[in-house]
């Protein structure tokens, strides 16, 4: 028989974080539901953090680094591997292209990984990378740009 338990968690898609419970049976999430005893969302939750065991159980979810060749199937190779191709390939562009031409993205869901910002920082320090990008940046440049353009002020 499956031990079944009810866990408090919230969604980390975005910044309200709503409360869900979490329903996990022999180790796995079986269920997500709004929380309803919540102290802030109070049983409110969108679809997306509710739809995220659909995502986390989707079976073209990516669970582990592949090498993609064209015209083959893509081929399952260790972390080790994979880490190793990234540097190698980002030190090509370095070379080819300068330290400017490499640049960081962060935005959600990982922006509220409590351990995104302290391996981001010191792997951009280490690899030299001074251009940061985010949610702002590729949401709402266009307005400031737009404000620009037609009033002469961001």
């Amino acid at each position: 028989m499956s031990e079944s338990r009810d866990i408090s968690t919230f969604c980390r898609v975005c910044e309200p974080s709503c409360g869900l419970i979490a329903t996990v049976e022999s180790g796995e999430i079986t269920r997500i539901r709004p929380d309803k005893n919540h102290p802030v969302t109070k049983g409110f939750a969108c679809h997306k953090g509710i739809a995220m065991l659909d995502v986390h159980n989707d079976p073209d979810r990516l669970n582990y680094p592949v090498r993609r060749e064209p015209g083959e199937a893509d081929q399952r190779i260790s972390w080790d591997e994979a880490a190793s191709e990234i540097a190698e390939r980002l030190n090509q562009i370095r070379e080819q292209y300068g330290n400017e031409a490499i640049a960081m993205y962060g935005g959600n869901p990982g922006a509220f990984n409590s351990l995104s910002g302290q391996g981001s920082g010191p792997f951009a320090l280490a690899n030299g990378i001074r251009r940061r990008f985010g949610a702002g940046t590729q949401d709402c440049s266009n307005k400031f740009a737009a404000g620009e353009a037609v009033f002469g002020s961001s």
